[in-house]
Formats: structure tokens, sequence, C-alpha cells
């Protein structure tokens, strides 16, 4: 199918052009989908035989020549030594086995950070105009940041009672707290407060780094740093600490953590709102994705921040803002909202 659209297509062509061509021809494809394959048939992208094991090995269809233009990729020459390179192995002469299902969660979060670094502003821009937060949602972040900008360092900024009661009230606005028996439950504040003091040292070493300029080499040790400060903060009663740990974090270091959630993160890595591998595993696998992000869409990063818009409150904060945009886009169906915040099926998969 992707064969006989880019044979239709005017050189050179936009993946906006490819996307709509399949709403037109083959509207029961998921655009997540199309992006994984825009990916694997693209004779220039990175690893592409790497990321996609199966689809790979296909002769290309495509080249990049600029960020999210493609012309029709060329049989012989050029393309032919950059197959090779890519790919390293020779094509095989008989189909290849059907993709195994890991190869397929890999596929389906490397084809979703392919489509979202194309259209990057796009997706910050769908998240502006959603409006998905409000209200104390918006109020205590914002506090809690503008509170953090004021402190050099991570041990002036846990002294900063005020702070930290700010980030303690963003918890239940972002739908952390529930009511009921067996929900899961917002910490008390002094558990919380002694929990996050305790890796006072290890957030000084991650305090200065920004998601946008880490060596691509050192984003594992930086994830396993991060992780130990998650896996220690007691934010919440339920035993999962990715999603508490990670937007307690968030405020701590807004330019190098994205706050992740079930509804957007999860889902824009796995297609699920639950992880297999467990929380540990699932930011180590996803932070490399995330840094990939920051580095790769730097520039529309800053723009949106100099947009001032309600939720443009550091670099981090606007990959999750065009992750969110990117989900919203894809499925309609999570734009129903609440009017305290996110939309109320986030607050119960929290």
């Amino acid at each position: 199918m992707l064969e006989e659209c880019v044979s239709q297509l005017d050189e050179p062509f936009r993946r906006s052009e490819v996307m709509g061509w399949f709403r037109r021809h083959y509207p029961e494809v998921k655009e997540t989908t199309v992006a994984a394959h825009i990916y694997a048939a693209t004779a220039n992208a990175v690893n592409r035989v790497e990321n996609h094991p199966y689809l790979g090995r296909r002769p290309p269809l495509l080249r990049r020549i600029d960020h999210g233009l493609y012309v029709r990729a060329a049989g012989s020459g050029a393309d032919a030594d950059l197959i090779a390179s890519n790919a390293g192995v020779r094509q095989p002469a008989v189909a290849a086995s059907a993709p195994r299902p890991q190869n397929r969660v890999h596929d389906r979060a490397r084809g979703n950070v392919e489509a979202l670094v194309d259209s990057f502003d796009d997706y910050v821009l769908a998240f502006e105009a959603s409006n998905i937060f409000s209200g104390p949602s918006v109020y205590f972040h914002r506090r809690a940041i503008e509170r953090r900008r004021l402190h050099g360092t991570a041990e002036d900024l846990l002294a900063d009672e005020l702070f930290l009661e700010y980030v303690y009230a963003v918890l239940p606005s972002w739908g952390m707290h529930r009511m009921g028996a067996q929900r899961a439950k917002v910490t008390e504040f002094g558990q919380l407060v002694t929990s996050i003091r305790a890796a006072a040292p290890v957030l000084g070493e991650l305090w200065p780094l920004d998601i946008t300029q880490l060596d691509p080499g050192g984003v594992p040790a930086i994830s396993e740093k991060a992780w130990r400060v998650i896996s220690s903060i007691r934010a919440s009663t339920s035993e999962t600490q990715i999603v508490a740990g990670t937007k307690v974090l968030h405020h701590v270091l807004p330019d190098l953590i994205p706050p992740i959630d079930r509804q957007y993160t999860f889902r824009f890595f796995t297609g699920q709102k639950a992880v297999h591998s467990g929380d540990r595993q699932a930011f180590l696998d996803w932070f490399p994705y995330l840094a990939e992000i920051g580095r790769r869409c730097r520039r529309p990063i800053d723009a949106a921040i100099m947009r001032s818009t309600p939720m443009a409150t550091g670099r981090a904060k606007i990959i999750d803002n065009a992750i969110i945009g990117f989900m919203l886009t894809q499925h309609s169906g999570l734009e129903s909202r609440s009017s305290t915040g996110r939309p109320p099926v986030l607050q119960s998969a929290v």
C-alpha cells in the first residue's frame, strides 16, 4: 500500500500527504501503523533495520530530504550504499518470518516517535488548542515551577517548604488522589517530603541536565540515576511508582524529566495503559526515546516555550504536551474531559 501511495504523489511530498492519502484510500489503517512503515521504508532512516527487523529488510521506498519531506528512493547508486550501510545484511531471497510480539511493541514506539518528531509543532499546537488542563491543575503546577526557578541548587529547593506544598497540591489536581476504599491515594505530606529530601545527593547530580542537550551515550546512566530517585519517592499508596514518581520529579527537574501517565505516555509507547515489563524497565526503555525527541526537536520546543501558554513551563513539559497532542489527534475519543484538568479517564487510570 505504501508503494502504491508514493508512486502517486508528486515529489517532493510531505509526511502529511502520505497520511492524507491513506485516510482517503485506506481509512481503516491506523496512522501509527503508517508511521512505522514510513520509517522502515526510508533509506536514510537511522538504524531502520535494527528498529524494524521485519519491515526494514524490505527495499526502501523513500528518502527523507528535510524535516517531514520525502522523495522516492532510487534503486541504485547512493541509496544502494545507504541500504547496505544501514542494514549490514543481504536482502533475503524469501519472505521474512512474522514479527514477534516484542518487536511489535518496539515498532509502535519507534513509529510513534518518528511521527511525533516529523510533526512536532502540529502536535504541540493540538495540545494547546485542547485546553485539557484548567483550574487547580494549572494553578498549582505553575506555582510549583515558578518556585522551582527561584533556586540554584537542589539542596536549596528542597528546603523551600512552600515549593513542596505546591508539589503536594499538584498531585490530587492531576488525578492522583481518589476517594473510597482500596483506592490509590497521595501519601501524607511529611512522608513525601522525607523521601524526596533523602534523594538530594542524586538530585544534585541531575540538577543541571537538560533533556534537549543530553549526549546519547550518557542517557542510560542518567536514566538509572533518575529511576533511583523515582523509585524512592513516596508520593502515592499505589504500588506503581513510575506515574507518581515522575510527576513529583518533573517539578524538581522540569527541563529533564517529563511527567508520565497511563492515558497518554503508556499508550504512546505500548498501546496499553499497563506495562508488563515493570515500572523500572518501562522507564529505562522510554527515557532514551524522550531524550531523543528532546534532542531532535529542540528548536520547536524552545518556540513553544516562547509562546508562553499556560502549560509551556519547561522543556520536558513541552515533550509531554506534544505526546498528549499526538494521542488526542490519533484517538479523538480521548478528548472528553472534566472541568478540573485532564480527562476523567486519566484520573481513574493513574
